[in-house]
């Protein structure tokens, strides 16, 4: 058997998928047909951010129609799959975060704990209404940009 480090004919299945994805690695991926597909960041997809927006920041509509709008027009994102199969097992229960999460990723930034929080606290305290909520909403826009 050939070391670990070295994918081969008899390398653990695990080495050989290490060595195939090396190579898709970057912006354009081949799909099963073998065309290629280049990936796309920001916010050019065709997905409702107005509906999405609302709901984070107002709590209108309700977030089960919010859910069943996004299922209905899916992003080819793939770092925006795990977020629309969520929603598809969940529904209405799905959480704020993951609403959160799917919007950074949408917007082409990355869904790590630091923004996820910080647009968190903007989406609760627009919400809240108040003094602070303007500035909560340009907070929110401001990290989406």
């Amino acid at each position: 058997m050939l070391a670990p480090h070295r994918p081969g004919v008899r390398a653990h299945p695990i080495e050989k998928r290490r060595e195939r994805t090396r190579w898709t690695r970057g912006r354009e991926r081949r799909d099963d047909d073998g065309t290629e597909k280049c990936q796309t960041y920001g916010e050019g997809h065709d997905v409702n951010f107005e509906l999405l927006d609302r709901y984070l920041l107002e709590g209108t509509p309700p977030k089960a129609e919010v859910v069943k709008a996004l299922l209905a027009q899916p992003t080819d994102l793939a770092t925006a799959g795990p977020f629309y199969e969520g929603m598809r097992l969940l529904g209405a229960r799905t959480p704020d975060l993951t609403l959160i999460a799917l919007r950074l990723v949408l917007a082409g930034k990355k869904a790590d704990d630091a923004h996820v929080v910080t647009l968190r606290g903007a989406v609760e305290t627009a919400r809240g209404g108040g003094p602070e909520a303007d500035a909560a909403r340009n907070i929110y826009r401001n990290a989406l940009a």
